[in-house]
């Protein structure tokens, strides 16, 4: 874990895959199903490509700023 690159999707996935491996078939990949937790939906499967691209760009941005 101490060798994984700050802000970038591939090092979440490797974090979620870590935490989530005995729990979830599908941890540390990208999902291929719609998900929702109770009444809470996560970004649906139709935008989550273009979603995770915006959030790498935005969290690439944010730590350029420190």
């Amino acid at each position: 874990m101490n060798t994984l690159e700050p802000g970038t999707f591939e090092s979440l996935k490797k974090i979620h895959k870590y935490l989530f491996e005995e729990i979830y078939e599908f941890a540390g990949n990208l999902r291929n199903v719609n998900m929702a937790k109770g009444s809470f939906r996560f970004t649906p499967l139709t935008y989550l490509e273009e979603a995770i691209k915006n959030k790498d760009t935005e969290i690439k941005e944010l730590l350029k700023k420190d």
